[in-house]
């Protein structure tokens, strides 16, 4: 048995003890309280448990952010993982994965967590900038292009997202476009008229 299996079968027997818990609790609120009582008091337990699993869903997503500003890749694809699976919906843990696995070079995964994150927000204009990314390091620019152009229908001044949509266009050989992209995000941001535009 593996030490990743060991820790998945600790942490069953962790949720079997504390639903175990939780019921003994309830059948003793139902004899104090009554059955309404205990309705209201059990909608209140579950609700501080969802709190607590999206507070240590938080706590994943910061611990994987620390490993990945270390460049340790593999342990934050670990924590991001460990978020999601204690809340399917945090699409900021899609994204940081996702960015995760493009460092690795593992495109094909990080673009399938953007895309996630877009389906749990589609308006999340970071995911379609980095999906964007991911189809231009892969080559396909036609797609990098869309996902640059959504995002900068969602935020209008992004300037990056003018930037990384005009070095595709540049690189497709669509001179005149790539150059109005890049004068668009040095007028929104300065800074981008010290890069290197390839």
């Amino acid at each position: 048995m593996s030490k990743r299996e060991k820790n998945q079968g600790v942490a069953t027997l962790l949720d079997k003890l504390k639903r175990t818990q939780r019921r003994a609790k309830m059948k003793k609120i139902i004899q104090k309280t009554g059955s309404i009582g205990a309705v209201l008091v059990w909608a209140l337990i579950c609700s501080i448990g969802s709190l607590s699993a999206q507070e240590s869903a938080e706590n994943y997503l910061k611990q994987g952010n620390e490993y990945y500003s270390k460049a340790l890749y593999d342990l934050a694809i670990q924590a991001y993982t460990k978020a999601i699976e204690l809340n399917p919906k945090y699409a900021e843990a899609y994204i940081n994965r996702g960015l995760a696995y493009a460092n690795k070079g593992d495109l094909d995964r990080a673009i399938a967590d953007y895309t996630e994150a877009l389906k749990i927000n589609p308006k999340y204009a970071e995911a379609y900038g980095n999906r964007g990314n991911a189809y231009a390091d892969k080559g396909d620019l036609d797609r990098a292009i869309a996902d640059y152009t959504e995002a900068l229908k969602i935020n209008p001044k992004d300037a990056e997202a003018y930037y990384t949509r005009g070095l595709a266009y540049k690189k497709k050989g669509n001179l005149s476009q790539a150059e109005a992209d890049y004068k668009k995000a040095v007028e929104l941001n300065p800074e981008f008229a010290k890069s290197p535009y390839k």
